[in-house]
């Protein structure tokens, strides 16, 4: 039996052509790792899978993690994290997340390709950049995808 966490990744779309240093951006993202709790015992719940199958997506109290928490475009920080109401309706459990990586997603060829930054260089790209950053479409950063970290 193999244990894992839940990643979800939240990208804040590049408005225009947006050009740092020759690459062209489509955006930048932050992946959300979520870690669940038991809220009377504080020890931390994994999710698990057999060898001869996959992780899924999970819910917990009837909403996926990704529900739980929002990024969103911040003049002053680059980025905040929005608690979401559902976190409130929460009886048996505690949602926290860590941030696992920080990408910017750059054009190679007329595709997007993810490559790691520092969490520095997200920050730049977003405060140096308000006229692509600061629009309606990144109040609630989009919700591109889901991975799993497989822990031990």
């Amino acid at each position: 039996m193999k244990r894992y966490r839940i990643c979800y990744d939240k990208m804040l779309v590049a408005k225009g052509d947006l050009n740092i240093n020759g690459e062209l951006y489509g955006g930048v993202a932050a992946y959300l790792e979520y870690q669940v709790f038991n809220k009377s015992s504080g020890e931390e719940i994994f999710f698990t899978f057999d060898d001869t199958d996959t992780p899924r997506e999970e819910k917990i109290e009837g909403h996926y993690l990704n529900d739980f928490y929002d990024l969103a475009y911040d003049k002053e920080n680059g980025f905040i994290i929005i608690p979401a109401d559902e976190l409130k309706e929460l009886k048996d459990h505690v949602i926290k997340f860590r941030v696992g990586m920080f990408t910017k997603s750059i054009d190679n060829n007329g595709c997007l390709e993810d490559v790691s930054i520092t969490e520095k260089q997200f920050v730049k790209i977003l405060k140096d950049n308000p006229q692509s950053f600061d629009t309606a479409d990144n109040n609630f950063a989009q919700n591109c995808g889901v991975t799993f970290n497989i822990i031990g």
